[in-house]
């Protein structure tokens, strides 16, 4: 159990998050649940189920699915009964239909309001919407808004002088010297079956790395820049000079413009999903992403229990 921040572009963004939401936890009239017939599926379960020899396919059916049974001109009751499917017999007793009803892509449990980090331009609206799906118009910062009312070329920049800042330092710290990444290291060490301990000896060797060593004891800059971010800009800054595992030194081997451009939004505010106009996109290029909205698509930073 735990949280997730999503990213959702474009209208009507509740019921684009009603795409992903698990079946369990969704309306049971939920326009997003599509009901599947699983009959053929079903069929081969039972030849290859074990104690499929001891009960007829329709008791099988019901103890394996769990679903109540409906006979012919019966209708499902979604609200209840067969909120999660059917089995259906016809008159002789054997079924002809099981079907199952389904959020394919479901992923998260419940909504449970936006958060405000969209850092509006003077004198814009945006809106924040509470776990009981309540609206209320805001100022300053928002959890929905018109791409036209955020100041995203500050946030841009917040960015881009966090990173950049941190690959500086970086640099002077070790002395633009070089070295191996984890996974070069890790390769000398890995066997067939994963041992903890041969991870924490490649771990260590790669520590000791003159450079890497350098940027792990390095010390955190001074708070000038700090003190001209706001809360959710400052935290950005935070997680850049808290990432001292591998992964967040290996990527300092890039260029500064590289390291700079491995950075977006997603680290400033949060966020690991991105839902577009009801799809999920899998890894976009979130600069390209950006640029290519219109000024009145709707942002939506929405905060999920998972």
């Amino acid at each position: 159990m735990g949280h997730e921040t999503i990213l959702v572009i474009g209208d009507k963004f509740l019921d684009q998050l009603g795409n992903f939401q698990l079946m369990e936890y969704a309306h049971p009239l939920s326009p997003q649940i599509v009901s599947v017939n699983i009959l053929s599926k079903a069929k081969e379960k039972f030849k290859k189920c074990l104690d499929a020899d001891e009960s007829s396919f329709p008791d099988w059916i019901k103890k394996y699915y769990g679903v109540a049974v409906l006979f012919e001109g019966q209708q499902p009751d979604f609200e209840k009964v067969h909120r999660f499917g059917w089995v259906r017999l016809d008159a002789d007793g054997q079924v002809y239909e099981i079907f199952e009803r389904t959020i394919s892509e479901g992923f998260f449990d419940w909504f449970e309001g936006t958060l405000s980090y969209w850092k509006l331009k003077p004198g814009a609206e945006g809106i924040d919407v509470s776990l009981a799906e309540e609206f209320s118009v805001t100022t300053g910062f928002a959890g929905s808004a018109k791409k036209s009312a955020i100041e995203l070329a500050r946030m841009w920049q917040i960015i881009e002088s966090c990173a950049g800042e941190r690959w500086d330092h970086a640099m002077a710290a070790c002395g633009f010297q070089t070295w191996e990444a984890f996974d070069i290291v890790w390769d000398k060490y890995k066997a067939e079956k994963y041992s903890d301990e041969l991870h924490r000896a490649a771990k260590a060797e790669w520590a000791e790395q003159p450079a890497v060593k350098a940027i792990l004891a390095m010390p955190c800059p001074d708070e000038v820049l700090s003190q001209e971010l706001f809360e959710t800009e400052r935290e950005m800054r935070s997680r850049l000079w808290m990432y001292l595992g591998h992964c967040g030194i290996d990527i300092l081997r890039l260029s500064r413009d590289k390291y700079i451009n491995s950075y977006d939004l997603g680290h400033l505010l949060g966020y690991s999903v991105i839902i577009k106009d009801g799809v999920l996109l899998k890894d976009p290029d979130e600069r390209a992403l950006f640029a290519g909205l219109a000024d009145d698509t709707l942002l939506t930073i929405a905060y999920v229990h998972s």
